[in-house]
């Protein structure tokens, strides 16, 4: 049921945002070249707010109760890390969260070296 403030047309952009958000999402798991700690801050920047963040945890929370791959996994990864952006309003992600590093220097998986030119 729409609230008195929402329209169809609202509820819709709502949805695509949804369905652009999980696309752009699975296309940041599915590409090594995108770190879990550099795809979170990239979700939340192209626009996505809160709720739809919040929108797509659910999602994908809903695809990994049915079934696990390390596709969903990462996905979930990349959605928590830009929601605890949101939360915490800092660009410092949880390495032990989310992708293992159980040390407090960068994870160079995350935060690989690059040569100096």
């Amino acid at each position: 049921m729409l609230s008195s403030r929402e329209s169809p047309n609202d509820q819709r952009d709502s949805d695509v945002a949804v369905v652009d958000a999980m696309v752009l999402l699975l296309q940041f798991a599915v590409n090594e070249g995108w770190s879990v700690a550099s795809a979170g801050p990239e979700l939340r920047k192209r626009a996505f707010d809160e709720a739809v963040l919040r929108r797509v945890r659910t999602n994908v929370s809903k695809i990994l109760s049915e079934s696990s791959s390390a596709v969903i996994e990462r996905a979930a990864a990349i959605v928590d890390g830009a929601l605890e952006l949101e939360s915490t309003g800092e660009r410092q992600i949880d390495h032990i969260a989310t992708c293992g590093w159980p040390y407090a220097s960068m994870c160079p998986r995350c935060y690989p070296l690059r040569p100096h030119h």
